[in-house]
């Protein structure tokens, strides 16, 4: 991300608009904005973050306050690109506020554009979108947008004195890790829930499925073989149950057969008699059937003239009676007839006036509930009038009311209204108050600071001495091991001499045993000469010829000669054992001035203590060393105390190093703390000028305080500026409720009017209904006059339903009069009508009736029966005697049947039969096989069943069982990653990652501003180490560091973190502004960080620095200076200066 163009008026002390060019700004990569304080500076950075995400940072819930107080309107346009590999993309973003309240403010304009070539394109027009799609485009939220364009040095100070658990916090909310840890645990939590949740739906799918692994299945198949193999052998016992009992059956059933065909050809037997009573009864049944219709004709012929003659006498009783009846229907029709003509008009004529008045009756009503009406609608019209009348009356004395109230809301607002002086004047006092309160606010942090490096330095000091002290204690030991060694070279020395006059009594003593040897050489010549000598022969030697005394050899010559070949070796073994002694003395020599040396520094103590024990060792010189084995047995001894000397010597060199590494240690010891105490010293040195440095600005502070403002008290400030505030927002409550007014009385005015119109509109309404009122009174009183003179005081309708239902009377009793007549006329004809035809009847029955009583009495003279009396007692119907009939042939059909049958089955059975015993046992046996058969077929269907259940659920079993195991095995795996995940650990570790790469680019920045002196490391507890390559590498607290160093040290490691912040943006900010720092640091570091802020433009990163340091001002090559608002009113202006 670039910046291009910043255009902004109207925010805090910038009232004209003002631009800034960034293009010419960041020309040269590193730029400066200059200003005395409360100029404008840091309200550049505001602008910008108000343009991209319209809030200010330090402003309360990011808009309170922004706005100039001179101003109602503020604008800011930020114009920025956007290079990826695609290629650049310039946007510009633009907000307007306007005010809402003496520090509120509220967003009119907010547009996100992409500047093309063709023209503008616009984005999003609206605050939130417009937000939305800045975060979109850059990646950042405003936090980091912050965190990585503002640099201040004070925060990143504090990020490197940190402990390492805070700093790890701290990193935790800059890169806002928690919410990759949260998720990543909610993740892990939910994937460990959805697969437990998975096995325990295996788990219970396998649980549903029963019995289904592979050792069920065979199991099944084993049960189901065994079923099978049961099912065949109940089925073959089963057959021969059933040909047992089939058998046994077919017996048992002949034997039974015969028993009942004998019972029932012997009851046959037995009722043969009755059968051919029930056949003779039939034959006479059959005679009196063919006797009893003539009888039956001759009773039947006999009633009916009897029956004709009665219904005759009858019928011409009612011919007479019907004759009467319509005589007096003929008299009543004429008197009906009579009445109807005499009344009928009369009726009718009062029926019409009875309709007429009661058609007046119904229009009196109508006008009656018309007057009604009228008068409601008057009286409500008169109500709504009064209604209106109140109401606009009460609406008046309101409105006086409220516009009297919005009088005193105006007088109170204007008492309520400070001063823009007044203000101004309060607001300057409170920044020198503030500025007051602020120094001393840092007066006792400082002094607590001093006190702290006091006490460090204390501490320090105690830590050097007893270092020191130490270093004494290791540099005695030295010391007592230089006059050991040197103890030991005297007594090397001592023996050095000794082995000299070894070696001086050895070679006096060799001489001694060579002369000896040689004299032995000549005595042994000559003792072998005299031996030769024979008297008067001459001497070879002397010529002599008398040998008075001969020479003989000398027995101590073997002995000189034995003697001489190991005193030689025992000077060669001296000589080397001297050489090694003078070594040893060398070396001790050598080690007591390298541990003088080094204990140089002090005066030497007593050197002798340590030598007491070697010199007690040491061997004494032999006082004679006349013979071989006096030189024997000192070399023997001196031989001894070599070997002495030389553990000796070991002894030395090891205390030696001992002491020199205790006395290395100590010097190292006291290292650490003598750079704690410079370090304490010169935080002393410099928390005691900033001490003084502030108190002097405090009493600067307090005099001008004194000059502008000696009439005010700063206790008193907080509650004039409380006071202003109250006055501020009781002045806002008013103008709310001022603004709340208007409304409501105009509100209240137009209430007004429409009751004023509602009144006149009831009044003109109430005036009209009284004039239709009048006209429907008096039209009603002429129809209730033509009704009284209709109807009377009775009712027309009562009237009038009279009167219909008199003529509806005569009309009815007429008709009925004349239906009557008609009727009994009809009746009369259809009784003589019916009375003839009945004589005629009862004659011709009388005629039948005799003529039936001649055949009787024939046909019974010719049958066997007597009387009419016995021919009906022989007498049945026709199904009795064809079912009699019909049993004597079936009778003797049956018993012919049984009769064969009987010979058939005597045949069949040829004397078997099967009692009841057998037959229970079979049945048994049939039963108890049929009962083993069906469960041997129930076994095997269920053995089947089994089967192809267990098989068809064994599959699934099995996809299940395979799933199961491989999700036992990922939630074992989650458990143990979620045990690992357990609390903030997985957090820690990415912020200890993340601290680990912050403070390797921080290490190569600050090796480049220190010349490859400090590089940054984090130690095992992960805080911050400085390595001081210079002094040997030597790791030591950030603590230490003076001024500078820490500022240099903040510097690498906030260029690092910003570095790490930007990352997380899809483009890179080519971009920061790094706030005061600067005057810490000394010309020549200065020029260090400055050409190392340059470099920074070789990674296309602009740099803005924001100091107060002239040194900085004059070596900057671009400034963007800041000029305060002034007095008269102009608000603060940016001025670009180039070198």
């Amino acid at each position: 991300m670039k910046p291009i163009t910043l255009k902004l008026s109207g925010l805090q002390s910038y009232r004209e608009a003002q631009e800034i060019d960034f293009t010419e700004l960041c020309e040269t990569g590193l730029f400066g904005i200059f200003g005395p304080t409360g100029s404008g500076k840091s309200t550049v950075l505001d602008a910008i973050t108000l343009a991209m995400y319209g809030k200010v940072e330090r402003a309360y819930n990011g808009t309170q306050g922004i706005m100039n107080h001179s101003e109602d309107v503020l604008y800011v346009a930020f114009t920025f690109e956007l290079e990826s590999a695609a290629g650049a993309r310039r946007f510009r973003v633009e907000r307007r506020f306007k005010r809402t309240g003496e520090v509120s403010v509220s967003n009119t304009l907010s547009r996100f554009v992409e500047i093309k070539p063709e023209g503008d394109d616009v984005i999003a027009d609206k605050l939130a979108e417009v937000t939305k799609a800045v975060e979109e485009r850059i990646g950042l939220k405003m936090d980091d947008f912050t965190r990585a364009v503002v640099l201040p040095q004070g925060k990143f100070a504090e990020f490197l004195s940190l402990k390492g658990s805070d700093r790890r916090q701290m990193l935790q909310r800059l890169f806002h890790l928690e919410q990759y840890g949260d998720r990543l645990i909610q993740k892990l939590n939910k994937r460990v829930r959805d697969t437990q949740a998975a096995l325990n739906t295996l788990e219970a799918e396998q649980q549903g499925l029963g019995l289904a692994s592979a050792a069920a299945v065979e199991e099944a198949k084993a049960r189901l073989a065994a079923a099978v193999r049961e099912a065949e052998t109940r089925r073959e016992a089963l057959n021969a149950a059933v040909e047992e009992h089939g058998r046994l059956s077919r017996v048992r059933e002949r034997a039974g057969e015969r028993r009942e065909t004998l019972a029932a050809w012997e009851e046959l037997r037995g009722r043969s008699e009755a059968v051919g009573e029930l056949r003779r009864r039939a034959e006479r049944a059959r005679a009196s059937a063919a006797l009893l219709p003539a009888l039956a004709r001759f009773r039947a012929a006999s009633a009916r003239s009897e029956e004709s003659a009665a219904e005759a006498k009858r019928l011409r009783g009612m011919l007479e009676d019907a004759r009467i009846r319509a005589e007096g229907a003929s008299s009543a029709e004429n008197a009906a007839r009579e009445a109807l003509a005499g009344e009928e008009p009369q009726l009718l004529r009062r029926s019409a006036e009875l309709e007429q008045a009661l058609r007046l009756e119904q229009e009196a009503a109508a006008l009656r509930e018309e007057n009604l009406r009228l008068e409601r609608s008057r009286a409500e019209a008169a109500s709504r009038f009064e209604q209106a009348r109140e109401s606009a009356g009460e609406l008046r004395r309101k409105l006086e009311q409220a516009n009297g109230l919005r009088s005193q809301l105006q007088e109170q607002l204007s008492a309520c209204e400070v001063r823009s002086a007044d203000r101004e004047r309060l607001d300057a006092a409170g920044r020198a108050a503030d500025a007051v309160a602020a120094l001393e606010e840092q007066i006792p942090a400082l002094r607590r600071d001093l006190e702290e490096a006091l006490r460090q330095e204390r501490e320090a000091e105690a830590e050097l001495a007893a270092g020191r002290e130490r270093q004494e204690r290791c540099r005695g030991e030295l010391r007592q091991a230089a006059a050991a060694a040197e103890a030991h070279a005297e007594a090397l020395g001592v023996f050095d001499a000794e082995w000299a006059a070894l070696l001086a009594g050895a070679a006096a003593e060799e001489a001694r045993l060579e002369q000896a040897d040689r004299d032995s050489a000549r005595r042994r010549m000559a003792a072998e000469l005299a031996h030769a000598l024979t008297d008067g022969e001459p001497c070879p030697v002397c010529g002599a010829t008398h040998h008075p005394a001969l020479a003989d050899e000398d027995p101590s010559a073997a002995s000189a000669a034995a003697d001489l070949e190991p005193l030689r070796a025992l000077q060669a073994g001296a000589r080397e054992l001297r050489s090694a002694a003078a070594r040893l003395r060398q070396g001790g020599e050598t080690l007591a001035r390298r541990l003088r040396e080094e204990s140089a520094p002090d005066t030497p103590g007593p050197a002798r203590e340590a030598a007491g024990p070697i010199q007690n060792g040491s061997p004494q010189i032999s006082a004679s060393l006349d013979s071989p084995q006096a030189c024997a047995a000192e070399w023997a001894r001196l031989q001894a105390a070599a070997a002495v000397f030389e553990r000796e010597s070991a002894q030395l060199e090891d205390a030696a190093r001992e002491a020199e590494r205790a006395y290395g240690a100590a010097v190292r010891e006291a290292e650490a703390p003598r750079a704690r105490l410079e370090g304490a010293a010169r935080q002393r040195a410099r928390a005691e000028e900033r001490l003084a440095e502030l108190e002097s600005r405090l009493r600067e502070a307090e005099e001008r305080w004194n000059a502008s403002f000696a009439d005010l008290r700063r206790d008193e400030l907080e509650r004039r500026r409380e006071e202003i505030r109250a006055r501020d927002a009781q002045s806002e409550e008013l103008k709310r409720r001022l603004d709340k007014s208007v409304p409501v009385i105009r509100g209240m005015e137009e209430q007004l009017k429409a009751h004023e119109e509602t009144a006149a509109e009831a009044e003109r309404g109430a005036v009209q209904f009284a004039a239709q009122a009048e006209g429907r009174a008096e039209l009603l009183r002429d129809k209730e006059l033509r009704l009284r003179a209709a109807a009377g005081e009775a009712s027309p309708a009562e009237l009038l339903r009279e009167v219909s239902n008199r003529l509806e009377r005569l009309r009815a009793d007429a008709e009925t009069s004349r239906r009557e007549l008609e009727v009994s006329r009809e009746t009369w004809q259809s009784a003589a009508n019916a009375s003839a035809a009945a004589d005629q009847a009862a004659s011709s029955a009388a005629e039948h009736a005799a003529s039936a009583e001649s055949s009787w009495n024939e046909a019974l003279a010719g049958s066997e029966f007597a009387s009419a009396g016995e021919a009906e007692a022989a007498a049945m119907d026709e199904r009795a005697i064809a079912e009699a009939e019909n049993a004597a042939t079936e009778h003797r059909e049956r018993e012919n049947e049984l009769s064969a049958r009987l010979r058939e089955l005597e045949k069949l059975l040829d004397g078997a039969d099967v009692s009841e015993e057998e037959w229970t046992r079979c049945l048994a046996r049939l039963e108890e096989a049929r009962s083993l058969d069906e469960e041997a077929l129930a076994g095997r269907a269920r053995a089947q069943r089994d089967v192809e259940d267990v098989t068809a659920r064994h599959g699934r079993w099995t996809e299940l069982e395979e799933s199961r195991i491989a999700t036992a095995a990922e939630s074992a795996r989650l458990s143990t990653l979620q045990s690992c995940f357990r609390g903030n650990t997985f957090v820690e570790y990415v912020a200890e990652e993340q601290l680990i790469q912050i403070s390797r680019s921080a290490s190569n920045r600050l090796r480049f501003l220190t010349k490859q002196r400090y590089s940054l490391e984090v130690d095992s507890g992960g805080g911050f180490v400085v390595c001081d390559d210079a002094n040997g590498g030597v790791r030591r607290p950030v603590s230490t560091l003076s001024g500078g160093e820490t500022f240099l040290t903040s510097l690498s490691l906030a260029l690092a973190l910003s570095a790490q912040i930007q990352l997380r943006g899809e483009y890179p900010l080519q971009f920061f502004f790094l706030d005061e720092g600067f005057g810490t640091l000394d010309p020549e570091l200065l020029d260090t960080v400055i050409t190392s802020l340059e470099h920074l433009h070789n990674d296309r990163l602009s740099v803005g620095v924001i100091s107060h340091v002239q040194e900085l001002r004059a070596r900057l090559p671009r400034r963007l200076v800041v000029q305060p608002a002034d007095n008269a009113g102009a608000g603060s202006k940016v001025v670009l200066e180039k070198m």
